[in-house]
């Protein structure tokens, strides 16, 4: 985010910060920054250069392609600047190559797609602990101005780094440090431009002392907004699926076979040939678990309208999608079963997009029925506690068996689960749990009184005909509570065992006696000792778990009374330590579940590749399979983008990875750099994510870039022969060579490169004097004010959606070389130099006169104009109106700093061409203008005197016939009167500061000075008033004795609320005055009190307030003395002792003793 803001620069013109802004990859309008901004005006071609001798000696070009400069006039975005790289710091160590791939040798049995990585090869960080900074690294870090302390730091900040990263070059780190702290060049004019909020939350990271380059975690994401029906968007369904195939059409399963999750957010991304990657759109699920994320077109860095298609086919420019979840939005107690494309980049072939029953509508560019299908975790009660081991297998059968392995493939098709779900690589050493109900559960379940729970006729009804999801839940839900009172008699036995190095399982249960299972078990047996076989003990067994699975026949055509059975309708199977993975199982509800398509496990689950079910019911022999899927997977580059934060030559891309597997697999990963024609720049190493999901940063080191040129890692899945196989993730960067350079002034003209048919082009932020052609977004004009700039670059086009509006950003640099007036007669010495632009170096600088333009009297040599002129030269910083112009000539080459502190070349024989005005002696020379400061208040108008004036030797001095006018940047409401005297009236933001009021003076030849006259503003008054005041005791029907309220503040306002009737606050007084009116509500009691509240407000609107208590006190007989201190209330001559004594009421005159 390049734009800067003026009121930080401005305070921080003279220190020695040196702050990088970086736009990271965010959305503009509709479109993203995809592609960097530099690439609106890409460069060509790289000259390579050595520092330039102290002389100022050119230095010698190594190699040169292309002209020697481009200028701006009639060229086009794609005009040629050359560029170099120059390390500033001698002995900065160049990254090592690394090998291309590791080959490891496969060491494990084959039986699926790829075997267990062997891990011989895998790459290990090396241990850093010891690392110390060597005396000449501290050395340059101390002739750069940091202290021992700031040392000590930085020290520690390149062990951490290093200890994470084994690539990490802590020269250049060294170095990027010394670049930030030393002040490269003051910039002198900025662009009243504001920093975006990105920017400004990185120029406040940097006032923290994060000063560099800014870097970013990942690009910022577009909120959408989009509904159901939208076009150009992603329609998705969020929740849970009970039952039914992968394709199931949940929009009208809700309730039933599909219960909606809100609140979960997702992630869409598309990228499609040409190198073109969208920008990351989001949205959340709503109450009815629909996900609907807009896929707005985007402006690409080439001008091209990038237009999603809903296509990944060759007609719709081979689009390929990644669509994930951000973990943190999936509720507790649930984690992620299955996502359309498995959250790597899919499909992995150009065909139509059906996978999960999905489908698109082209003419509306919409991909329809996605879905992110949620499950819950597993819970440990729905096993026993005493779980055990898998012992030898029977040879007749009772057991289950399975392969877990690693999903990392994500075709076009599939709407079966078997289909979708991919053994890709196995997953050893993983824990698998089996558990089935009892047979003393099954008459449980299976009885009248359960079919009364459930609202059907009788038992046969349970799980029969026309069972539904729905009841299916509350079945579930009431057999949980049963197995939580008393799991061991409802649970009949939980086995676990270990998958093997092919991902291979077997669990073999002992069995239940007795040849009937699952509901069957609830109709009893009738069998009698002694009559075919039976025996007592063979009876005695029926529904008991067998001891040993070699115990009896699993068989079907066994004797009966030595039969076993698992009731397999009624079983639950899980991994353990897998809930941050996404699991492919239809085992997610917690369901003691069954095989059937319309409440149960649905049979598009059981396939010869992947399977869940009986595999053979006459010898009860089961299978499970499960596949995991990669979970929370973030991969980016983290100090570089395609937007404003892009490279220079040299800098170094660095990469970050977090998320992978870990554990249950020996999976390695690398990361490949392309260019922008696809091929491969740099293949890192195949490594294995350490314990926390991690890979090293894979660097790219961009010292070999010759012109502006976008670059993307992607992150691959590396097989057992040490090949990429699966994308999962994307991300790029730009190196920009080339920046929109012009001098103040000159002509300048550069075409779009590639205009838009029925486009409009809008420009934010351009030099002033610069101006767009809407039609073409062309840019021209002659820029008046140098300095570097943030430009924003708007193109609207108008689709069959509407408008579509894209924005990218780009830097321009204007430049300027201003010299001083002379004045003839008057000695002249000045050195030519430009002005500074903040990050930028100018070298090689030489001026001239420009040919029949010399001025008599003042030569120019090394770069210093000296001599005394000899008459009046009018020249002019153009020749508009026949003016004469400039007369000066300034070149010099223009060089940008890059992170390592490296000097790149990016406009070589740059010029400014500038005026140098000699004007007779005027009288501005003769006099010196001055203001005497006053002191000021806010909200209180303030005049400055006007100036005095002193001639040369200090002495006073009038000027006649003087005229003044407000200076560039004097505050709103300030006003010079005809005197010269100021008037301005502070504002509360000028609170306790100097108020500086610039002023022009013109003398009677036209000459002018400035001058400044200052207000001292006093800080707010925050004090509120100190409010004395005393209780008020009032008595009925007579007047008060006058109670003061005072303050500290006498002009505070004084107002008191809340007095009774009859008082009220004099403020003439100052003091509450008043009768109080008699009552006749008063009851038994003598006195009443009523809380006043006395506020006070000083002129600055501080409040403060104060409560009195007003006591109002009973008069019966009105004599003025109350009743709680007269002895004789009612004056009836009995008193008050007297009238209790005998009875009567000591309040009424009528009532007295005999």
């Amino acid at each position: 985010m390049v734009s800067k803001n003026n009121r930080k620069l401005l305070r921080e013109k003279q220190s020695n910060k040196v702050y990088k802004y970086a736009i990271k990859r965010m959305t503009f309008g509709v479109a993203s920054v995809a592609v960097a901004a530099g690439l609106l005006f890409a460069g060509g071609t790289i000259a390579s250069a050595e520092e330039a001798p102290a002389g100022g000696t050119p230095s010698e070009e190594i190699s040169v392609s292309g002209p020697a400069s481009a200028e701006a006039n009639g060229s086009d975005i794609g005009s040629t600047d050359e560029a170099a790289t120059v390390s500033t710091e001698s002995n900065v160590e160049e990254p090592k190559e690394e090998p291309a791939q590791d080959t490891v040798e496969d060491t494990q049995a084959q039986d699926t797609v790829e075997d267990t990585q062997a891990q011989d090869n895998v790459e290990q960080i090396e241990d850093v602990k010891d690392l110390q900074l060597s005396e000449a690294q501290k050395a340059r870090l101390r002739d750069a101005g940091y202290t021992d302390q700031e040392i000590a730091s930085i020290e520690a900040e390149a062990k951490a780094k290093k200890q994470a990263d084994e690539n990490f070059d802590v020269d250049a780190f060294v170095a990027q440090k010394v670049a930030a702290k030393r002040q490269i060049q003051t910039r002198s004019a900025e662009p009243e431009l504001e920093l975006s909020e990105e920017a400004e939350k990185e120029a406040v990271e940097a006032e923290n002392g994060q000063v560099g380059t800014a870097t970013r975690e990942a690009a910022a994401p577009e909120e959408s907004e989009v509904t159901n029906d939208s076009r150009n968007a992603v329609h998705a369904f969020v929740g849970v699926q009970t039952g039914g195939d992968m394709n199931l059409l949940l929009a009208g399963a809700t309730g039933q076979q599909f219960k909606p999750i809100e609140g979960v957010r997702g992630f869409f991304q598309w990228f499609e040939d040409g190198g073109y990657v969208s920008p990351i759109y989001t949205a959340v699920s709503d109450a009815n678990g629909r996900l609907n994320i807009g896929a707005k077109p985007y402006i690409a860095g080439d001008g091209k309208l990038i237009k999603f298609d809903a296509d990944p086919t060759v007609s719709g420019g081979n689009e390929r999608y990644r669509f994930w979840v951000d973990q943190a939005t999936i509720p507790e107690g649930y984690q992620l079963q299955y996502i359309t494309g498995e959250q790597v980049v899919f499909p992995n072939q150009g065909l139509t997009i059906t996978q999960g029953g999905s489908g698109s509508d082209t003419p509306k560019n919409t991909h329809e029925n996605w879905k992110i299908l949620l499950m819950q975790k597993p819970k440990a009660e729905m096993h026993r506690e005493d779980a055990k081991e898998t012992p030898v297998q029977s040879n007749t059968g009772g057991y289950m068996t399975g392969k877990v392995s690693w999903d990392y493939s994500s075709g076009a098709g599939g709407v079966q689960w078997n289909t979708v779900a991919h053994h890709t690589t196995p997953a050893p050493d993983v824990t698998v749990r089996a558990s089935y109900l009892s047979d003393y559960a099954m008459k449980q379940i299976y009885s009248a009184e359960t079919a009364r729970l459930m609202g059907v006729s009788d038992a046969s009804k349970i799980r029969g005909r026309g069972w539904t999801s729905a009841q299916e839940a509350e079945l579930q839900k009431w057999v949980k509570e049963q197995v939580a009172k008393d799991p061991t008699k409802w649970i009949a036995e939980t086995v676990t065992a270990k998958t093997n190095a092919e991902g291979r399982y077997i669990l073999q249960f002992n069995g239940i006696w007795g040849y009937k299972q699952n509901a069957a078990v609830a109709q009893g047996y009738t069998e009698q000792a002694g009559k075919s076989g039976w025996t007592q003990q063979a009876i005695d067994r029926l529904g008991n778990v067998a001891t040993n699975a070699n115990d009896g026949s699993f068989a079907d055509a066994a004797l009966n009374y030595n039969e076993k059975h698992i009731n397999y309708d009624w079983m639950f199977v899980s991994t353990d330590d897998t809930d941050g993975l996404r699991v492919m199982t239809p085992y997610n509800n917690n369901y003691y579940a069954s095989m059937n398509s319309d409440w149960g496990i649905h049979s598009g689950w059981s396939g010869t590749g992947f399977g869940v079910g009986v595999t053979n019911a006459l010898t009860r022999e089961l299978r499970s399979d499960f596949v995991f899927g990669i979970n929370n997977v973030n991969f980016n580059i983290t100090n570089y983008d395609s937007g404003a934060n892009t490279a220079l030559p040299g800098d170094v891309a660095e990469t970050k990875t977090t998320g992978l597997p870990y554990s249950k697999t020996s999976e390695r990963f690398r990361i490949v750099w392309y260019d922008h024609d696809g091929n491969v720049v740099k293949n890192g190493k195949a490594v294995q994510p350490d314990g926390t999901g991690q890979i090293p940063s894979e660097p790219f080191d961009t010292k070999d870039v010759k012109k502006t040129s976008e670059f993307t890692a992607k992150l691959f899945r590396v097989d057992k022969n040490g090949k990429d196989k699966e994308l999962i993730a994307v991300d790029s960067f730009v190196v920009q060579i080339s920046n929109l350079v012009a001098s103040r002034y000159d002509k300048y003209e550069i075409k779009h490169p590639n205009p838009q048919e029925g486009a409009t082009y809008g420009a934010e932020g351009l030099p002033d004097g610069l101006s767009i052609n809407p039609k073409n977004g062309t840019i021209s004009g002659k820029p008046t004010k140098a300095g570097e700039y943030s430009v924003k670059i708007t193109t609207t086009i108008q689709d069959e959606a509407g408008k579509i509006k894209g924005s990218r950003y780009y830097t321009a640099v204007v430049t300027d070389s201003p010299l001083e007036n002379g004045e003839v007669g008057v000695a002249y010495n000045h050195e030519v130099k430009p002005q500074a632009i903040e990050g930028y170096v100018f070298k090689n600088v030489t001026s001239k006169f420009i040919d029949g333009k010399a001025i008599d009297g003042l030569t120019i040599e090394n770069n210093q104009i000296t001599g005394t002129p000899t008459k009046e030269v009018p020249a002019t910083q153009t020749t508009d109106d026949g003016s004469m112009g400039p007369n000066v000539e300034v070149t010099y080459d223009i060089y940008k700093l890059n992170e390592k502190g490296e000097e790149v070349l990016i406009k070589k024989g740059h010029t400014d061409k500038v005026p140098l005005l000699v004007t007779k002696e005027g009288e501005a020379t003769k006099y010196d203008p001055s203001y005497t400061a006053v002191d000021g208040k806010v909200g209180e108008e303030a005049t400055v005197a006007a100036p005095t004036f002193t001639d040369k030797e200090g002495n006073p001095a009038t000027p006649e016939n003087v005229t003044y006018e407000l200076g560039e940047g004097a505050p709103t409401g300030a006003k010079v009167n005809a005197d010269g005297s100021v008037t301005y009236t502070p504002v509360d933001g000028d609170a306790g500061k100097a108020v500086h009021v610039p002023v022009v003076v013109k003398y009677s030849d036209g000459t002018t000075d400035n001058a400044t006259a200052t207000i001292n503003v006093a800080a707010k008054d925050t004090t509120a008033p100190v409010i004395t005041a005393d209780n008020v005791t009032a008595v009925e029907g007579k007047e008060i004795t006058p109670v003061p309220v005072t303050t500290d503040d006498e002009k505070a306002t004084v107002t008191v609320e809340n007095l009774p009737e009859g008082l009220t606050y004099n403020p003439e007084s100052k003091q509450i005055e008043g009768t109080v009116p008699k009552a006749e509500d008063w009851g038994d009691k003598e006195e009443k009190t009523v809380t006043a509240t006395v506020k006070a407000v000083d002129e600055a609107g501080n409040e403060s307030t104060e409560d009195i208590t007003v006591t109002i006190q009973r008069d019966t007989d009105g004599d003025g003395m109350p009743d709680v201190t007269d002895p004789d209330d009612d004056n009836d001559g009995a008193t008050d002792e007297e009238e209790k004594e005998k009875g009567t009421d000591p309040k009424d005159p009528n009532s007295k003793p005999d």
